[in-house]
């Protein structure tokens, strides 16, 4: 909305009270993360040829303070920069939850084929591995 039409911008502190500013009273932007990380801020600049996003200015020239959609890309990427290594464990963690329970699925499995009648030679083979490593792994379980 214009700044005039009453139209504001959400600024939200994490943490302590939130706060609305109108359009017009932009001056500029900041990634943040719920962690307390705030990343450089950006400049607004009032006029087209103040931009330089290499200078951290980012042109929004008329009432409203939205940013386009490359500006503000350039925002969000640092922000996912910043979340980056937790995404990267996030990852690891439910791969290893997936991983614990095909393993507890396998183990389930080879007591299944055991109880049927199968051979550690077969039970091996299935699994990619030798009878002795298959013996020594799951005949101790059962």
């Amino acid at each position: 909305m214009p700044a005039g039409a009453g139209g504001q911008v959400h600024c939200e502190v994490i943490e302590e009270a939130e706060e609305w500013r109108p359009d017009a009273e932009v001056v500029g932007w900041v990634a943040g993360c719920t962690c307390g990380w705030r990343g450089a801020p950006w400049v607004r600049a009032t006029a087209w040829k103040l931009a330089d996003p290499a200078a951290r200015r980012l042109a929004v020239p008329g009432p409203w303070a939205d940013l386009d959609t490359a500006d503000e890309h350039r925002v969000i990427t640092e922000w996912r920069r910043h979340i980056a290594g937790w995404q990267a464990l996030e990852d690891v963690e439910q791969t290893a939850a997936r991983h614990a329970a095909a393993a507890r699925a396998l183990d389930q499995a080879v007591r299944t084929a055991v109880a049927a009648g199968a051979s550690w030679s077969d039970i091996g083979r299935a699994t990619g591995m030798s009878s002795r490593s298959a013996t020594q792994r799951w005949s101790a379980r059962d």
